[in-house]
C-alpha cells in the first residue's frame, strides 16, 4: 500500500511539474508571439493607407471631369480643377511618409513574429504598403505632368491641338492606373494581414 501511495504521490507531482513547465513556456516562450509595437504601427498604417485609397478614388472622379472638359475644349476649367487636385496632393503625399514611418516601425519588429509563416504574412504586408508607397510617387508625378500639358495649352504653346490631346489622354490613362494599382496594393495588405490573424488569434 505504501509503494502504490508513492507512485501516486510521484505520478501527482509529475503532473504538477509538467504543468509549471508548459505555463512557463506559454509565459515565456509563446508558441505565437505578436509584437505591440508591430500592432500599434499596423493599425495607424492601415487607418493611414485608407486616407491614401479614398483621396487618390477622389482624384479619379476629378479626372473624368478633366477628360471632359478637355474634350469639350474648357481648358481652362480643366486647369483649375487640376490645379485644385495638386493641393489635395500634398495631403497624399504627408499621408505617404506617415505610412512610410508606420511600415519602418512594422519591420524593425518582424523577426519576433511567431511563428513563421505568420511572419512571412506580415511580411507580404509590408511589402505590399511599400509597394503602394512607390506606386503613389508615380501617380503624384503623372499628375503633374498633366497639369504642365494643360497650362500650356491654355497659354497656347501647343501648335497641334490633338497633339496635346492625345498627351492628356494618355497622363489621365496613366494616373488611373496608378490609383488601381494603389487599390490593389492595399488590397492585399489587408489579405496578408487577415491570414495572419487567422494564424495567431
Amino acid at each position: 500500500m505504501k509503494l502504490k501511495s508513492r507512485y501516486r504521490i510521484f505520478i501527482i507531482a509529475g503532473i504538477f511539474v509538467g504543468g509549471f513547465i508548459l505555463l512557463g513556456k506559454m509565459v515565456f516562450f509563446p508558441s505565437t508571439y505578436i509584437p505591440a509595437k508591430f500592432t500599434e504601427a499596423r493599425l495607424e498604417g492601415a487607418a493611414i493607407a485608407q486616407k491614401i485609397v479614398a483621396l487618390s478614388g477622389g482624384a479619379l472622379a476629378s479626372l473624368e471631369k478633366i477628360s471632359e472638359y478637355d474634350k469639350n475644349g474648357e481648358t481652362a476649367e480643366a486647369l483649375i480643377l487640376i490645379s485644385q487636385q495638386l493641393i489635395a496632393n500634398r495631403v497624399t503625399q504627408e499621408e505617404a511618409v506617415n505610412l512610410s514611418r508606420q511600415l519602418e516601425k512594422m519591420a524593425r519588429f518582424l523577426s519576433s513574429i511567431k511563428p513563421s509563416n505568420a511572419r512571412q504574412k506580415a511580411m507580404e504586408a509590408i511589402t505590399s504598403e511599400v509597394a503602394l508607397v512607390s506606386r503613389l510617387i508615380s501617380y503624384n508625378d503623372y499628375l503633374k505632368q498633366l497639369f504642365e500639358v494643360l497650362s500650356a495649352k491654355f497659354n497656347h504653346r501647343y501648335s497641334n491641338i490633338y497633339e496635346s490631346r492625345d498627351q492628356v489622354g494618355g497622363l489621365i490613362q496613366k494616373v488611373n492606373e496608378e490609383a488601381q494599382a494603389i487599390n490593389e496594393f492595399d488590397g492585399r495588405f489587408n489579405k496578408a494581414l487577415a491570414e495572419l490573424d487567422k494564424i495567431v488569434l
